[in-house]
């Protein structure tokens, strides 16, 4: 619980600190996009990470067809590999904090 809480506290904040920026100056900062970058790959690792703990958990029965956890670890991963949210985003964002071009220029529109 405490995984899944504290990135949607900083996703949230993220998100809310981008749209303000975006409001004010119409566009929100290279900073400000890096930290929402930083916090949705954050959120989505750490949803994978949680709903991996809770399959471990639930041993076996898990694996059935019929388990609403083997569905969820399967969707979760998913997720997990999508160009916004995959761990190779860790790296864009570092670099767009650094001041550096991330390598997927997409993120920058």
């Amino acid at each position: 619980m405490a995984l899944v809480r504290s990135a949607r506290a900083w996703l949230h904040t993220a998100v809310q600190q981008a749209w303000a920026a975006t409001l004010n100056s119409g566009t929100a900062s290279v900073a400000e996009r890096a930290d929402l970058f930083l916090a949705a790959v954050n959120a989505t690792c750490s949803a994978a990470e949680a709903v991996q703990l809770v399959y471990t958990v639930a041993g076996g029965t898990a694996n059935y067809r019929h388990s609403a956890l083997q569905r969820a670890l399967r969707d979760v991963h998913g997720v997990t590999q999508h160009i916004g949210t995959a761990p190779q985003q860790y790296e864009d964002a570092g670099r767009m904090v650094l001041g550096l071009e991330p390598l997927q220029p997409i993120l920058l529109w």
